[in-house]
């Protein structure tokens, strides 16, 4: 039993928040067990679907987003610190494949390794870089380059605080 000295205590009831009485207000997003590597690789076999994440449909389309054409992934390790840190989960826009320069994308590597990362071209090279400077910029020759596969473009990110 708690001792309390204080004045009578009123407690107010907090006010209900609701997540919308109908389905158009909230869209539902894809999410994959993928964890896209932060660092030097990992593979993405483990792309089992999760139970998806709901967007506001307003906020969505403000953002020139389509939920059917995006996904959910985590992220895992750290060369992306600080911009994204080990657990954050990434909504992808899987129609953005043509690559902007210095973007962040989730991407599958050469070596089949789900990925996530800033690209960017330099003639017919492509760079791979990491936010956290511990780590160096990597780099595909041309042969390389044309055997990656982009997801999307990471358009949104939230971050797990632990």
């Amino acid at each position: 039993m708690e001792l309390y000295l204080g004045p009578p205590r009123t407690f107010a009831q907090p006010e209900s928040e609701t997540l919308g009485d109908n389905d158009e207000e909230f869209v539902k997003v894809r999410r994959y067990d993928v964890k896209l590597s932060a660092g030097p690789g990992r593979s993405g076999d483990n792309s089992a679907p999760l139970s998806p994440v709901a967007f506001r449909t307003a906020w969505m389309t403000a953002a020139g987003l389509i939920a059917d054409k995006c996904c959910v992934l985590g992220v895992q390790g750290d060369s992306m610190l600080p911009t994204l840190s080990d657990g954050d989960l990434v909504l992808v826009d899987e129609r953005k494949t043509t690559l902007r320069d210095r973007s962040v994308y989730a991407f599958v590597d050469v070596t089949g390794d789900a990925r996530i990362k800033r690209l960017e071209r330099l003639d017919d090279q492509l760079l791979i870089r990491s936010d956290n400077p511990d780590h160096a910029i990597e780099i595909r020759k041309p042969a390389e380059a044309n055997l990656i596969r982009l997801i999307g473009k990471v358009v949104w990110s939230g971050h797990s605080w632990r």
